[in-house]
């Protein structure tokens, strides 16, 4: 039903000008770079929340009226930019247009991945999201800092007092964060299983990853948005980009992989 879903979405009660879904991970085998990314994935997919809150579109499960899609001059910012979804959210938030998220329009992705290619794709996306859209971007990042940083200091904290009234209220702070994130994920894990049950159920392990393993999940998340924010050079499907001031890309030289299929379809013809 998601094409269906998606298409009437746009002619609900608030008439968005655009409505969004999203993509739910899921993991061919249950490794440990795997189950991280399932749940940074999963987390990121808790921000979106209420239907009317700000979002930006996925490009992977999104629809816009034609009308729209003129009046916002999305053909236009598009030519010479590395992102259709981003660009595309900051043409219609340009002019004030409303963008929904209907959570029935998740789409399952299947993936496996190793730990560099792991941090490859997640460095990808927090890179293109610093340059199409910083205004989401940093609050995030800022966020998710103050999040880290506080919850490893009320542990360290708890460890260098231990058996002290101070130890005890450092501890007592650490579980309360801890437990609310638990809290979190329960919520999160819940939307998944109402719109995909079997799919759900195969998956258990990495759903109780997701729920249990918040410390571990949230810290590579800030390593890797750390790492993201100096450069403006990325790899993507055997090409190497440079993201320029404004979003405009210049492509540096081909990859390996590109020069491959372009020698493979030469020797083709």
């Amino acid at each position: 039903d998601w094409l269906h879903t998606i298409s009437t979405s746009l002619y609900s009660s608030r008439k968005p000008d655009a409505v969004t879904g999203y993509r739910w991970l899921v993991p061919e085998r249950n490794s440990l770079s795997n189950l991280i990314l399932y749940s940074i994935n999963s987390i990121t997919s808790g921000f979106l929340g209420r239907v009317s809150s700000h979002h930006l579109i996925w490009g992977g499960s999104w629809s816009i009226l034609r009308e729209n899609f003129d009046r916002f001059q999305v053909r236009d910012a598009w030519r010479g930019t590395l992102s259709d979804d981003l660009v595309a959210t900051n043409s219609v938030r340009q002019l004030d247009g409303k963008i929904d998220y209907d959570p029935r329009c998740l789409s399952v992705s299947r993936f496996d991945m190793n730990w560099s290619r792991m941090f490859e794709f997640l460095r990808r996306q927090y890179l293109i999201g610093r340059k199409y859209t910083p205004q989401f971007l940093w609050p995030g990042y800022v966020m998710l800092l103050v999040c880290v940083s506080a919850w490893w200091a009320l542990v360290a904290a708890a460890i260098a007092n231990a058996g002290s009234q101070t130890g005890w209220l450092c501890l007592a702070g650490a579980v309360a964060v801890y437990l609310a994130n638990v809290v979190k994920g329960t919520l999160r894990q819940s939307v998944f299983r109402a719109r995909e049950p079997r799919v759900f159920r195969c998956n258990l392990a990495a759903a109780a990853f997701d729920v249990l393993a918040w410390p571990i999940v949230s810290s590579v998340m800030l390593l890797v948005l750390t790492i993201s924010l100096p450069g403006s050079r990325i790899w993507w499907r055997g090409n190497h980009y440079l993201i320029k001031r404004g979003g405009q890309i210049q492509l540096l030289n081909p990859g390996p992989d590109a020069i491959a299929k372009t020698l493979s379809q030469r020797n083709a013809a």
